[in-house]
């Protein structure tokens, strides 16, 4: 996983932030930093080669040593291939409703769309995505080990966290859509439905946990192609059939929709091949003390505080985050939950 930050998360990114802004310094424009990202996508590339030839080991020579290396080099292909596929088509899948707004609909609902799907994946995206960058190595090592009480425990802990992480910004998303919408400029509170509906995708998806991971890391790599291929049929479908009546909103449900069943099927499929599941009856007490906390809100914001904007906002997100991890604390936490701390705090520690 190093690798994979060192080179996308650090060098991709690093070199598309600097690269922008030398283009911008220039004069060059928007097609300077188109170009700024493509030399970003180019130089992630040559590191994440340079690595993998430091990493993968190499024939010395001989006939002998080419013939056993053989094997594991075609089941890498087998494995890499469908989800290559896969990876190309989840990159359709992001764009697909966004493109579609463009041909079905106006240039307007364009702006509010991205904008909206900007704020609504973000947010829940990064968090996602730090728990399931710690989790992927272990669930190749755990199911190649075939530990499968470990595996389980694991999946169940980071569900856990992963809901408990996405379940405040969901609702605070959802709780303060319009003034969030406003800092694009006052018209894009047009879009605060598509961005209430969206957030219930990203929901779903933070409540399946890391079940996309499980089926990639198990080996099923052609599970989840097809996985993906079902997904992108109903948001294209689904945007044709609501983006000419319904616009943003329209867009927002095919997102929705779409980002649910790849996401339902992956959590089926974790418990048809694996018999894992992912929750525990614990698991509602993040659920309880954000739906308590969102309700205290609600009623501090309408009979309490006057106006809707995003300064109020931000006061009001403050003290629903201390009721939310109050609430949690005074339910009390799981012993694996205290373990999970205490590995947080230990590297922290480590770090400063």
């Amino acid at each position: 996983m190093q690798y994979q930050v060192y080179s996308r998360d650090m060098g991709e990114q690093f070199s598309k932030l600097t690269l922008s802004v030398g283009a911008i310094a220039m004069g060059l424009g928007i097609v300077g930093v188109v170009w700024a990202n493509v030399a970003s996508v180019l130089i992630a590339l040559v590191m994440s080669m340079f690595f993998t030839y430091r990493v993968l080991p190499r024939p010395a020579g001989g006939t002998e040593e080419k013939a056993r290396l053989a094997d594991p080099a075609k089941t890498m292909y087998r494995y890499s291939f469908p989800l290559a596929f896969s990876n190309i088509l989840g990159m359709a899948l992001i764009w697909s409703d966004t493109l579609l707004m463009g041909y079905l609909g106006t240039s307007a609902d364009v702006g509010f769309y991205g904008a909206a799907l900007r704020v609504g994946s973000t947010f829940s995206a990064t968090i996602l995505l730090a728990f399931i960058t710690v989790f992927q190595p272990v669930i190749s090592d755990l199911c190649n080990r075939h530990q499968m009480e470990e595996l389980r425990s694991m999946f169940k802990i980071v569900t856990r966290w992963m809901f408990f992480c996405s379940y405040p910004v969901f609702l605070l998303l959802v709780i303060f859509a319009d003034p969030v919408m406003r800092l694009f400029g006052s018209d894009f509170s047009v879009g605060s439905g598509a961005l209430v509906i969206l957030a219930i995708g990203q929901l779903v998806n933070a409540s399946t946990g890391a079940s996309g991971m499980m089926v990639v890391m198990s080996g099923r790599s052609q599970m989840e192609l097809v996985n993906v291929s079902v997904a992108l049929v109903i948001n294209t479908v689904m945007c044709f059939l609501l983006i000419p009546g319904h616009g943003v909103i329209g867009a927002a449900i095919a997102n929705m929709s779409a980002l649910s069943v790849i996401n339902l099927m992956r959590m089926a499929e974790v418990w048809i091949f694996m018999r894992i599941h992912a929750y525990k009856l614990s698991d509602v007490k993040p659920f309880i003390a954000g739906t308590a906390s969102a309700l205290v809100l609600v009623l501090i914001n309408r009979y309490l505080i006057v106006g809707n904007s995003i300064a109020i906002a931000a006061v009001l997100a403050v003290v629903f985050g201390v009721m939310y991890i109050s609430m949690n604390l005074a339910m009390g936490l799981d012993d694996q939950d205290q373990i999970v701390l205490r590995l947080a705090k230990k590297r922290l520690l480590n770090m400063t």
